[in-house]
């Protein structure tokens, strides 16, 4: 699976993929956002602002210019893997819900605060403001459509 094995650079936001965070960063953002579509933004806004300030991403995961957005590559097939794993389950549509409590120790504290920024951004309309800054970043701007997205662009980010 290339989104396990693929080296630290740029757009893996110069980090090895931890699917450790990756899940205990869904579980965290799940319970703020209304749908898997705002839950990739929340993602998205807390790797490249943890880039943006320290250098590195939180998870490690590479972002795909969507058309809805930025997104975790091969989203669909994490998030079906965090249910085979029994750690979400489907809510109905194509909502998400936890099945287990979100383990914060994975995280170290200057994670912890940026995870925390983006959620009080989600809680407030569910992700709703993040989908559309999305859309208006520079990371989403200036990147080509099903293309990944380069980390450089965290320097201009807007949350």
């Amino acid at each position: 699976m290339e989104w396990k094995s693929h080296p630290p650079d740029i757009y893996s936001g110069n980090r090895r993929f931890s699917w450790e965070l990756f899940k205990q960063a869904v579980l965290y953002f799940i319970t703020y956002t209304k749908s898997p579509l705002f839950l990739n933004k929340a993602l998205f806004y807390a790797d490249f602002k943890h880039y943006k300030i320290f250098d590195v991403s939180i998870t490690g995961a590479r972002y795909a210019h969507l058309e809805y957005g930025p997104c975790p590559k091969r989203y669909e097939m994490l998030f079906e893997f965090m249910i085979r794993e029994n750690l979400l389950t489907r809510a109905g549509g194509h909502s998400l819900k936890p099945v287990v409590q979100v383990d914060l120790s994975v995280f170290d504290d200057s994670e912890k605060e940026v995870l925390e920024s983006i959620a009080k951004l989600a809680e407030v309309n569910g992700g709703q403001k993040l989908l559309e800054l999305s859309h208006k970043e520079d990371a989403y701007k200036n990147s080509q459509s099903l293309s990944l997205i380069s980390y450089e662009h965290a320097k201009n980010l807007k949350v």
